[in-house]
């Protein structure tokens, strides 16, 4: 009864993830297009991508799915530079997507983000040690604080028997 419980809970949360990648590409697609009308066609073509039903079952990719464009969002220089906020709250989701999602979408969502923020650090021209220097500290915050979901397995603090 347990397992149907928990399966019940992820199926309930699923189109609230859903919504939470949407609204993720809307604001991450109307700072990179600045045209309301495109963000708005991006976020509604981000609803059906197969992440969200094809793997339904494995609420990580799901989690992954969603999660991807907030990061995004906030590795743009013109959220990371502007807002006074943006390192914690882009530290919380980076904390929350490596706690929670699939180490497979993990790997791949390093290094999408890796290439996003190359390309910011060659294209732009002005304030390109203040965009490091948040994206380092808010990048250590989260891996730090997602770390925990890895240390048994790394064995740290463990006796060897």
């Amino acid at each position: 009864i347990r397992d149907v419980a928990v399966t019940g809970v992820q199926t309930c949360a699923l189109p609230i993830l859903i919504l939470v990648g949407t609204l993720g590409t809307y604001f991450l697609s109307k700072i990179i297009v600045k045209n309301r009308n495109i963000a708005l066609l991006a976020a509604s073509m981000y609803c059906f991508i197969p992440a969200f039903f094809s793997n339904a079952q494995h609420y990580g990719v799901v989690r992954a799915g969603a999660l991807l464009p907030w990061l995004l969002y906030f590795l743009t220089p013109q959220v990371t530079v502007k807002n006074k906020f943006a390192i914690v709250i882009g530290s919380i989701i980076i904390f929350q997507t490596v706690v929670g999602s699939y180490p497979g979408n993990l790997v791949s969502i390093i290094y999408t983000c890796l290439i996003y923020v190359f390309y910011y650090l060659f294209s732009e021209n002005e304030n390109k040690f203040l965009y490091f220097k948040n994206i380092f500290f808010m990048s250590i915050a989260g891996l730090l604080m997602g770390s925990l979901r890895y240390l048994p397995v790394l064995k740290i603090g463990r006796a060897h028997v």
